[in-house]
Formats: C-alpha cells, sequence, structure tokens
C-alpha cells in the first residue's frame, strides 16, 4: 500500500463543485509486478557526436571494446576503404537516425563515440628505421612534448602521433623511446582536430568478433560557415584560367 496526500482547497471534478477544508488522505494499492529485459540497447547521448551521411553500413558499438573507427581526411570514395590520410581514431558508442526515418544518402545519422584522438604528425629528416613500431614513445628534446606512434612507418618519414602532451617545434630533435641512437630532426609538423575529419571508416574484419559482416563508411555531415575575412552578404565570383591558379573575386 502507498498514501497519497490531498491539501485543502477547491477544484471542479467532472462538472461536480468539490472543496476540502483539510488535508485528505488516500490508501492505494502499490504495483509489486516486475519485468526482466536482458539485452536490450538502451538509447544515450554519450561522447562526441558525429552527424553523418552517405552512410553504408553499420559500426560495431558498445563500450569495453576495442573496435576503433578510423578518421580520414578526405570525403568518401569507396564503401571498403577510406579515403585520404588517417587522421584520428575513435571509438562507437551509439548509433542512429538523427531526426527522421531514412530516406536517401542525404539521410543524417547520429553517431556518439567517445575515446575519439586526433593524430599529429611529424615530418623528418631522414627515413626511420624498422626499430620504431606502432606505440612506440616519442619526445622532443627541446619541446619536451611527447606521443605515441600511431601507425607503422615502414621507413618512412612522416610519424603519425596519438596521446601528445605539449607541442612540438620544427627543427627540434626527437628521440624514440629514449634511445640516444635513434634520433631524428622535425622538419614539419601537422597537429589534426575534430574539424579535419571528412569521412569514418570502420573495417568489418577488424572487428570480427562484433558479428559485423560488411565495412562501415560515410561522410561527415559538412556545416555552413562563414570563411575568414568574408561576410555572409558577400559575393564570390571565381575567373577561370587557361592554366594555373583561378582567381578569386
Amino acid at each position: 500500500m502507498f498514501c497519497v496526500k490531498i491539501s485543502s482547497g477547491k477544484a471542479y471534478v467532472n462538472g461536480n463543485d468539490i472543496e476540502n477544508s483539510s488535508t485528505t488522505i488516500l490508501d492505494a494499492r502499490k504495483t509489486r509486478s516486475v519485468n526482466t529485459v536482458s539485452n536490450s540497447p538502451v538509447l544515450f547521448e554519450m561522447g562526441n557526436l558525429i552527424v553523418l551521411n552517405n552512410v553504408s553500413g553499420s559500426p560495431a558499438i558498445g563500450l569495453n571494446n576495442n573496435y576503433e573507427i578510423r578518421l580520414f581526411s578526405d570525403r568518401k570514395s569507396s564503401n571498403i576503404a577510406g579515403s585520404g590520410t588517417t587522421i584520428g581514431k575513435a571509438r562507437a558508442y551509439s548509433f542512429s537516425a538523427s531526426d527522421s526515418p531514412y530516406e536517401n544518402s542525404s539521410s543524417r545519422w547520429n553517431l556518439y563515440v567517445y575515446d575519439l584522438q586526433t593524430y599529429t604528425t611529424l615530418t623528418v629528416n631522414s627515413n626511420i628505421t624498422n626499430e620504431v613500431i606502432k606505440s612506440s614513445f616519442v619526445k622532443g628534446l627541446s619541446s619536451g612534448a611527447s606521443g605515441y606512434v600511431a601507425e607503422n612507418p615502414n621507413n618512412g618519414r612522416i610519424l603519425f602521433l596519438y596521446q601528445t602532451s605539449g607541442s612540438f617545434i620544427k627543427n627540434e630533435q626527437i628521440i624514440f623511446n629514449n634511445n640516444k641512437n635513434l634520433i631524428r630532426t622535425v622538419e614539419e609538423i601537422k597537429v589534426y582536430t575534430p574539424k579535419d575529419i571528412k569521412s569514418i571508416y570502420q573495417k568489418s574484419s577488424d572487428v570480427s568478433l562484433s558479428g559485423l559482416s560488411t565495412d562501415f563508411s560515410a561522410d561527415v555531415f559538412l556545416q555552413k560557415n562563414v570563411a575568414p575575412g568574408f561576410s555572409p552578404s558577400d559575393t564570390i565570383t571565381i575567373q577561370p584560367a587557361v592554366s594555373g591558379i583561378s582567381t578569386v573575386n
């Protein structure tokens, strides 16, 4: 049983004028029935939101897993591969239609991700030996900045770093795994941010335990923004050139 307390006052109930001069206590039966639902997803908006369109497949979602989604610099050109440069990674928590039922490739989808990390790329002065592999520790000798190698360099000159701390400096020396015999000089630095993400991709074979049979790919829905130095009322005219660079007026 549970009790409902109705304070004093006047009200109209079903067309009748009812007035209580004092508080009234009503007893009611309290339900005792229960039901159990197992293995059912609960929609919950957590993490970073990425709005998508041009979607193919669906991602592996959930917590406490290593099902990574790769973030790319270009709009997607294939449903079975990423496009452009890999600039980061994340893991998906939930995936659902944004605000209306699916109609076509322009329909929007909400992808909530966590553990979102964008990369910092360092171009160094000479090729990197096979001693430097994925997860190797990198530290700047002048800046004190640090990070971990996200992708195997494969004897190349470009390093992709994640979990970076601090800011690397151009022309500074970097050391790998605190090995004084593994030193390179930084020539170029590129720091990616979530604004640089243009598409995402997840290969089904990389998440085989999730039960997915097709790859997941999508474009990031591009928001309209006014370019620096312009206003919404500006008109841009592009003069085509026969060769070389076109002029924007």
